[in-house]
Protein backbone atom coordinates (compact mmCIF):
# COMPACT_ATOMS: atom_id res chain seq x y z
CA UNK A 1 0.00 0.00 0.00
CA UNK A 2 1.19 3.50 -0.85
CA UNK A 3 1.27 5.22 2.55
CA UNK A 4 1.56 8.70 1.02
CA UNK A 5 -1.77 8.27 -0.74
CA UNK A 6 -3.44 6.39 2.12
CA UNK A 7 -2.69 9.27 4.51
CA UNK A 8 -4.91 11.68 2.54
CA UNK A 9 -8.16 12.57 4.30
CA UNK A 10 -10.04 13.46 1.13
CA UNK A 11 -9.64 14.04 -2.59
CA UNK A 12 -8.94 17.70 -1.91
CA UNK A 13 -6.28 16.73 0.60
CA UNK A 14 -4.83 14.26 -1.91
CA UNK A 15 -4.58 17.03 -4.50
CA UNK A 16 -2.90 19.34 -1.99
CA UNK A 17 -0.35 16.70 -1.00
CA UNK A 18 0.47 15.79 -4.60
CA UNK A 19 0.80 19.43 -5.69
CA UNK A 20 3.29 19.99 -2.86
CA UNK A 21 5.25 16.83 -3.63
CA UNK A 22 5.28 17.00 -7.44
CA UNK A 23 5.19 20.82 -7.87
CA UNK A 24 7.29 21.33 -11.05
CA UNK A 25 6.21 18.09 -12.74
CA UNK A 26 3.49 18.21 -15.45
CA UNK A 27 0.02 17.45 -14.10
CA UNK A 28 -2.14 18.14 -17.17
CA UNK A 29 -1.50 18.46 -20.89
CA UNK A 30 -4.21 20.00 -23.02
CA UNK A 31 -4.54 21.23 -26.62
CA UNK A 32 -4.20 24.93 -27.43
CA UNK A 33 -3.85 26.94 -30.64
CA UNK A 34 -0.10 26.35 -30.85
CA UNK A 35 -0.02 22.71 -29.78
CA UNK A 36 -0.27 21.07 -26.40
CA UNK A 37 0.33 23.04 -23.21
CA UNK A 38 1.63 21.45 -20.00
CA UNK A 39 0.29 22.58 -16.64
CA UNK A 40 2.53 21.73 -13.67
CA UNK A 41 1.20 20.56 -10.33
CA UNK A 42 2.01 23.97 -8.83
CA UNK A 43 0.11 25.70 -11.64
CA UNK A 44 -2.79 23.26 -11.26
CA UNK A 45 -3.07 24.14 -7.57
CA UNK A 46 -3.18 27.85 -8.42
CA UNK A 47 -5.92 27.27 -10.99
CA UNK A 48 -7.93 25.17 -8.56
CA UNK A 49 -7.70 27.95 -5.96
CA UNK A 50 -8.96 30.46 -8.53
CA UNK A 51 -11.87 28.24 -9.54
CA UNK A 52 -12.66 27.51 -5.88
CA UNK A 53 -13.20 31.23 -5.23
CA UNK A 54 -15.60 31.38 -8.18
CA UNK A 55 -17.50 28.29 -7.01
CA UNK A 56 -17.62 29.72 -3.50
CA UNK A 57 -19.19 32.91 -4.88
CA UNK A 58 -22.25 30.83 -5.79
CA UNK A 59 -23.09 30.53 -2.10
CA UNK A 60 -22.74 26.75 -1.94
CA UNK A 61 -22.21 24.87 1.30
CA UNK A 62 -20.31 21.70 2.14
CA UNK A 63 -22.34 18.69 1.03
CA UNK A 64 -24.30 20.58 -1.64
CA UNK A 65 -24.67 18.86 -5.00
CA UNK A 66 -23.32 20.47 -8.18
CA UNK A 67 -23.77 18.89 -11.59
CA UNK A 68 -20.93 19.10 -14.13
CA UNK A 69 -22.27 19.05 -17.68
CA UNK A 70 -19.44 19.35 -20.16
CA UNK A 71 -16.92 17.72 -22.41
CA UNK A 72 -13.77 16.01 -21.16
CA UNK A 73 -10.92 18.47 -20.75
CA UNK A 74 -8.83 20.65 -18.48
CA UNK A 75 -11.71 22.90 -17.36
CA UNK A 76 -13.86 19.93 -16.30
CA UNK A 77 -10.98 18.55 -14.26
CA UNK A 78 -10.19 21.86 -12.55
CA UNK A 79 -13.85 22.58 -11.70
CA UNK A 80 -14.17 19.14 -10.14
CA UNK A 81 -11.00 19.57 -8.05
CA UNK A 82 -12.21 22.99 -6.90
CA UNK A 83 -15.49 21.48 -5.71
CA UNK A 84 -13.68 18.61 -3.97
CA UNK A 85 -11.53 21.10 -2.06
CA UNK A 86 -14.70 22.80 -0.79
CA UNK A 87 -16.49 19.59 0.20
CA UNK A 88 -19.06 19.98 -2.57
CA UNK A 89 -20.46 16.79 -4.09
CA UNK A 90 -20.06 16.73 -7.87
CA UNK A 91 -22.55 14.92 -10.09
CA UNK A 92 -21.35 14.52 -13.69
CA UNK A 93 -23.81 14.49 -16.59
CA UNK A 94 -22.88 13.22 -20.04
CA UNK A 95 -22.91 16.18 -22.46
CA UNK A 96 -24.53 13.94 -25.07
CA UNK A 97 -27.59 13.13 -22.92
CA UNK A 98 -30.94 14.46 -24.13
CA UNK A 99 -32.60 17.18 -22.08
CA UNK A 100 -35.09 14.93 -20.30
CA UNK A 101 -32.36 12.66 -18.91
CA UNK A 102 -30.10 15.54 -17.92
CA UNK A 103 -33.06 17.20 -16.23
CA UNK A 104 -33.88 14.01 -14.33
CA UNK A 105 -30.33 13.65 -12.97
CA UNK A 106 -30.13 17.28 -11.89
CA UNK A 107 -33.46 17.05 -10.06
CA UNK A 108 -32.93 13.55 -8.62
CA UNK A 109 -29.60 14.42 -6.98
CA UNK A 110 -30.95 17.72 -5.66
CA UNK A 111 -28.40 19.87 -7.49
CA UNK A 112 -28.16 23.48 -6.37
CA UNK A 113 -26.28 24.46 -9.53
CA UNK A 114 -25.39 22.93 -12.88
CA UNK A 115 -22.01 24.08 -14.21
CA UNK A 116 -21.77 23.71 -17.98
CA UNK A 117 -18.98 23.91 -20.55
CA UNK A 118 -21.07 25.92 -23.02
CA UNK A 119 -24.33 27.82 -23.24
CA UNK A 120 -26.45 25.23 -25.16
CA UNK A 121 -26.02 22.76 -22.28
CA UNK A 122 -27.81 25.13 -19.89
CA UNK A 123 -31.03 24.63 -21.88
CA UNK A 124 -31.09 20.95 -20.87
CA UNK A 125 -31.79 21.67 -17.20
CA UNK A 126 -34.62 24.17 -17.03
CA UNK A 127 -35.75 24.96 -13.52
CA UNK A 128 -32.27 24.38 -12.08
CA UNK A 129 -29.72 27.19 -11.83
CA UNK A 130 -27.28 26.65 -14.71
CA UNK A 131 -24.08 28.56 -15.45
CA UNK A 132 -21.26 28.28 -17.95
CA UNK A 133 -17.73 27.97 -16.53
CA UNK A 134 -16.36 30.70 -18.80
CA UNK A 135 -14.37 33.90 -18.24
CA UNK A 136 -17.45 35.66 -16.83
CA UNK A 137 -17.87 32.86 -14.28
CA UNK A 138 -14.21 33.06 -13.27
CA UNK A 139 -14.42 36.83 -12.94
CA UNK A 140 -16.99 36.50 -10.15
CA UNK A 141 -15.01 35.49 -7.07
CA UNK A 142 -15.63 35.44 -3.35
CA UNK A 143 -13.04 36.65 -0.84
CA UNK A 144 -12.04 33.02 -0.20
CA UNK A 145 -8.32 32.72 0.55
CA UNK A 146 -6.01 29.74 0.12
CA UNK A 147 -5.81 29.43 3.91
CA UNK A 148 -9.60 29.17 4.08
CA UNK A 149 -9.61 26.52 1.35
CA UNK A 150 -7.05 24.52 3.33
CA UNK A 151 -9.28 24.82 6.39
CA UNK A 152 -12.26 23.48 4.44
CA UNK A 153 -10.15 20.62 3.11
CA UNK A 154 -9.28 19.75 6.70
CA UNK A 155 -12.98 19.51 7.59
CA UNK A 156 -13.67 16.81 5.00
CA UNK A 157 -13.50 13.17 6.12
CA UNK A 158 -12.81 10.09 4.00
CA UNK A 159 -16.32 8.83 4.76
CA UNK A 160 -17.91 11.98 3.29
CA UNK A 161 -19.63 11.76 -0.07
CA UNK A 162 -17.39 12.91 -2.94
CA UNK A 163 -19.50 12.29 -6.01
CA UNK A 164 -22.67 10.69 -7.34
CA UNK A 165 -22.21 9.00 -10.71
CA UNK A 166 -25.36 8.00 -12.53
CA UNK A 167 -25.29 4.66 -14.32
CA UNK A 168 -25.97 4.23 -18.00
CA UNK A 169 -27.52 1.23 -19.70
CA UNK A 170 -29.87 0.29 -16.87
CA UNK A 171 -33.60 -0.21 -17.27
CA UNK A 172 -35.77 2.68 -16.24
CA UNK A 173 -34.25 5.87 -14.93
CA UNK A 174 -30.48 5.96 -14.28
CA UNK A 175 -29.37 5.12 -10.74
CA UNK A 176 -27.07 7.37 -8.76
CA UNK A 177 -24.02 5.57 -7.34
CA UNK A 178 -22.73 7.31 -4.21
CA UNK A 179 -18.94 7.27 -3.89
CA UNK A 180 -17.00 8.56 -0.90
CA UNK A 181 -13.54 10.09 -0.75
CA UNK A 182 -12.38 6.79 0.79
CA UNK A 183 -13.48 4.88 -2.33
CA UNK A 184 -11.03 6.83 -4.47
CA UNK A 185 -8.22 7.05 -1.92
CA UNK A 186 -8.18 3.38 -0.89
CA UNK A 187 -8.16 2.20 -4.50
CA UNK A 188 -5.35 4.60 -5.39
CA UNK A 189 -3.31 3.53 -2.37
CA UNK A 190 -3.46 -0.13 -3.41
CA UNK A 191 -3.46 -0.01 -7.20
CA UNK A 192 0.33 0.02 -7.67
CA UNK A 193 0.58 -3.43 -6.09
CA UNK A 194 -1.06 -4.90 -9.18
CA UNK A 195 -0.74 -2.22 -11.84
CA UNK A 196 2.80 -0.83 -12.37
CA UNK A 197 2.18 2.90 -12.83
CA UNK A 198 4.09 5.84 -11.36
CA UNK A 199 4.85 9.54 -11.74
CA UNK A 200 6.58 8.95 -15.08
CA UNK A 201 3.38 7.85 -16.81
CA UNK A 202 1.21 9.96 -19.09
CA UNK A 203 -2.46 8.93 -19.19
CA UNK A 204 -4.17 9.74 -22.51
CA UNK A 205 -7.85 10.57 -21.99
CA UNK A 206 -10.59 11.10 -24.55
CA UNK A 207 -13.40 9.15 -22.87
CA UNK A 208 -16.09 11.07 -20.92
CA UNK A 209 -15.13 12.10 -17.40
CA UNK A 210 -18.82 11.65 -16.58
CA UNK A 211 -18.12 7.89 -16.52
CA UNK A 212 -16.42 6.35 -13.50
CA UNK A 213 -13.70 4.72 -15.63
CA UNK A 214 -12.16 7.93 -16.99
CA UNK A 215 -13.10 9.81 -13.82
CA UNK A 216 -10.91 7.52 -11.75
CA UNK A 217 -8.18 6.15 -14.05
CA UNK A 218 -7.69 9.33 -16.06
CA UNK A 219 -8.45 11.98 -13.44
CA UNK A 220 -8.03 10.92 -9.81
CA UNK A 221 -5.37 8.21 -10.17
CA UNK A 222 -2.78 10.27 -12.09
CA UNK A 223 -2.93 13.01 -9.45
CA UNK A 224 -2.61 10.44 -6.67
CA UNK A 225 0.63 9.03 -8.09
CA UNK A 226 2.05 12.27 -9.53
CA UNK A 227 1.57 11.25 -13.15
CA UNK A 228 0.27 13.38 -16.04
CA UNK A 229 -3.15 13.43 -17.68
CA UNK A 230 -3.19 14.20 -21.40
CA UNK A 231 -6.55 15.41 -22.72
CA UNK A 232 -7.21 14.74 -26.40
CA UNK A 233 -8.48 17.63 -28.48
CA UNK A 234 -11.37 15.57 -29.83
CA UNK A 235 -12.16 12.07 -31.02
CA UNK A 236 -11.25 13.18 -34.55
CA UNK A 237 -7.78 14.37 -33.48
CA UNK A 238 -6.77 11.28 -31.47
CA UNK A 239 -4.29 9.94 -34.04
CA UNK A 240 -2.42 13.24 -34.25
CA UNK A 241 -2.64 13.89 -30.52
CA UNK A 242 -0.98 10.54 -29.76
CA UNK A 243 1.96 11.48 -31.97
CA UNK A 244 2.30 14.90 -30.32
CA UNK A 245 2.05 13.85 -26.67
CA UNK A 246 3.73 10.40 -26.51
CA UNK A 247 1.47 8.91 -23.79
CA UNK A 248 2.42 5.74 -21.94
CA UNK A 249 -1.13 4.66 -21.05
CA UNK A 250 -4.18 5.03 -23.28
CA UNK A 251 -7.69 4.69 -21.85
CA UNK A 252 -10.08 3.31 -24.43
CA UNK A 253 -13.11 1.16 -25.18
CA UNK A 254 -13.06 -2.14 -27.12
CA UNK A 255 -14.43 -0.44 -30.23
CA UNK A 256 -11.37 1.83 -30.33
CA UNK A 257 -9.05 -1.19 -30.34
CA UNK A 258 -11.16 -2.90 -33.01
CA UNK A 259 -11.06 0.19 -35.23
CA UNK A 260 -7.30 0.58 -34.78
CA UNK A 261 -6.69 -3.06 -35.64
CA UNK A 262 -8.97 -2.79 -38.70
CA UNK A 263 -7.00 0.20 -40.01
CA UNK A 264 -3.70 -1.63 -39.57
CA UNK A 265 -4.95 -4.80 -41.28
CA UNK A 266 -6.52 -2.80 -44.11
CA UNK A 267 -3.23 -1.02 -44.73
CA UNK A 268 -1.27 -4.27 -44.66
CA UNK A 269 -3.62 -6.00 -47.10
CA UNK A 270 -2.95 -3.20 -49.60
CA UNK A 271 0.83 -3.46 -49.14
CA UNK A 272 3.39 -5.29 -51.31
CA UNK A 273 3.66 -9.01 -50.70
CA UNK A 274 6.99 -8.80 -48.80
CA UNK A 275 5.67 -6.26 -46.30
CA UNK A 276 2.48 -8.28 -45.82
CA UNK A 277 4.49 -11.47 -45.25
CA UNK A 278 6.78 -9.74 -42.69
CA UNK A 279 3.78 -8.34 -40.82
CA UNK A 280 1.96 -11.64 -40.40
CA UNK A 281 5.21 -13.42 -39.51
CA UNK A 282 5.88 -10.77 -36.84
CA UNK A 283 2.31 -11.19 -35.56
CA UNK A 284 2.74 -14.97 -35.34
CA UNK A 285 6.08 -14.64 -33.52
CA UNK A 286 4.54 -12.16 -31.08
CA UNK A 287 1.66 -14.49 -30.26
CA UNK A 288 4.05 -17.40 -29.80
CA UNK A 289 6.24 -15.38 -27.45
CA UNK A 290 3.19 -14.28 -25.43
CA UNK A 291 2.14 -17.92 -25.07
CA UNK A 292 5.69 -18.82 -23.97
CA UNK A 293 6.41 -20.87 -27.06
CA UNK A 294 9.56 -20.82 -29.18
CA UNK A 295 9.79 -17.51 -31.08
CA UNK A 296 13.43 -17.16 -32.24
CA UNK A 297 12.74 -14.32 -34.70
CA UNK A 298 10.54 -12.21 -32.43
CA UNK A 299 13.16 -9.59 -31.51
CA UNK A 300 14.26 -9.08 -35.11
CA UNK A 301 10.73 -8.84 -36.48
CA UNK A 302 9.63 -6.61 -33.62
CA UNK A 303 12.40 -4.16 -34.53
CA UNK A 304 11.32 -4.22 -38.19
CA UNK A 305 7.52 -4.26 -37.79
CA UNK A 306 6.46 -3.70 -34.19
CA UNK A 307 8.53 -0.56 -33.66
CA UNK A 308 6.91 1.14 -36.66
CA UNK A 309 3.44 0.36 -35.37
CA UNK A 310 4.30 1.73 -31.92
CA UNK A 311 5.67 4.92 -33.46
CA UNK A 312 2.25 5.55 -35.03
CA UNK A 313 0.73 5.79 -31.54
CA UNK A 314 3.44 8.01 -30.09
CA UNK A 315 6.18 5.47 -29.53
CA UNK A 316 5.81 5.25 -25.74
CA UNK A 317 2.55 3.37 -25.06
CA UNK A 318 2.97 0.66 -22.42
CA UNK A 319 -0.69 -0.20 -21.91
CA UNK A 320 -4.09 0.20 -23.50
CA UNK A 321 -6.55 0.06 -20.61
CA UNK A 322 -10.08 -0.93 -21.44
CA UNK A 323 -13.03 -2.97 -20.24
CA UNK A 324 -16.04 -4.85 -21.48
CA UNK A 325 -17.19 -8.45 -21.70
CA UNK A 326 -15.89 -8.80 -25.26
CA UNK A 327 -12.31 -8.46 -24.08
Amino acid sequence: MNEFIAAARSLGDLLRRSCEKYGPRPALMYPAKKGFVALTYSELWSEVMSYAASVDALGLQRGDRVCLLGETGREWAVVDWACQCLGIVTVPIYPTLPADQAQYIAEDCGAKVVLCSKEPHTKKVEGVRALVWDDAFLAQKSSLTEEQVLQRIGEIAQEDLATIIYTSGTTGNPKGVMLTHANFISLSACIQSGFPVDENDRFFVFLPLAHVFARYVGHALPVAIGASTVFAGSVASIAGDLLKTHPTIVLCVPRFLEAMRARVIDGIEKSPMLRKWLFYWALDQGVRKYRKKSAPFHSLLDAIVGKKLRERIGGSVRYFVSGGAAL
